[in-house]
């Protein structure tokens, strides 16, 4: 006599009589997970860093084919996603330049950085600033106070060159080589003090050094008895360049603390990069 067909287990105690309960996967009810599949292709075409193809991208994820093609039909009908006519791969969309440029309008910087340049300041008792690039210079978007008596503080919306300030090396440091020469060939070398650099290629070997050590330094080449310390601050997904360092009095920014203070300054440019989901560097 054939046997009767055996039920499969549907979270109850299971056929085989031990009492044990297979558990059942449910779904999330409070996410709508054909967006959650779409997000999801969207971030593996964006980490792939060039044009992908539907091959590859069903294979990473597992998921049947037509679901995949469907999903990047409709960000390419929304402007998330482009196909190449000729090979029909797939890359990113201008419409997610339109949602980064909202996104970094929107950023309030000095307030998102506050905490990080708080801590720089008291862990150093120098003056913290985070600066970006404005133009052929540099500008003080935020800042916190020493806590010392005698500081060397600098106002927010304080515009300073590129070629005698920590700040603006730390910006020339993220250049690529060809950007930099250019870069360094428009400067207007006005020199401020006795240690300024005056020339393109004295300006380019110091960044090409400061990218060695990971930082750079202004070594009384604005403002007489001041040193400064700073290293690239890296918004991840930002066209942007910033800078984070810290400024104080010559008498105790000394050469012999300048290792030690670079190494917390570079803490918080890294403290920086992961309040925007990146990673530090190695």
């Amino acid at each position: 006599m054939p046997r009767p067909p055996r039920k499969l287990p549907t979270g109850g105690p299971s056929a085989g009589g031990g009492g044990r309960r297979v558990p059942r996967k449910k779904l999330d009810t409070k996410i709508i997970h054909s967006l959650d599949k779409g997000l999801e292709v969207l971030e593996l075409v964006a980490a792939n860093g060039e044009e992908v193809g539907l091959t590859s991208i069903t294979g990473t994820l597992k998921w049947d084919k037509s679901t995949v093609f469907r999903l990047l039909t409709t960000l390419i009908r929304r402007g998330y996603i482009d196909q190449d006519p000729e090979t029909k791969r797939y890359r990113l969309g201008f419409r997610v330049l339109h949602l980064e440029r909202q996104l970094f309008q929107s950023l309030d910087l000095p307030k998102l950085s506050r905490d990080v340049l708080t801590r720089l300041a008291n862990a150093t008792g120098e003056a913290a600033h985070l600066a970006t690039l404005h133009k052929d210079r540099v500008i003080i978007i935020a800042q916190r106070e020493s806590p010392e008596r005698m500081a060397v503080n600098a106002h927010v919306g304080l515009i300073e060159p590129l070629h005698s300030t920590a700040l603006g090396k730390a910006i020339l440091m993220q250049l690529s080589e060809e950007a930099l020469e250019r870069a360094v060939a428009g400067i207007e070398y006005t020199a401020y003090t006795a240690c300024t650099l005056t020339t393109p290629w004295a300006l380019t070997e110091n960044v090409r050094k400061a990218r060695s050590v990971g930082y750079a330094v202004d070594d009384e080449e604005l403002t007489p008895e001041v040193r400064c310390i700073a290293a690239p601050a890296v918004i991840p997904g930002s066209r942007r360049f910033y800078a984070i360092g810290i400024s104080g009095p010559s008498l105790r920014v000394v050469p012999a603390r300048v290792p030690m203070l670079a190494e917390q300054v570079r803490n918080a440019t890294e403290e920086f990069t992961r309040l925007f989901g990146g990673e530090a560097a190695e």
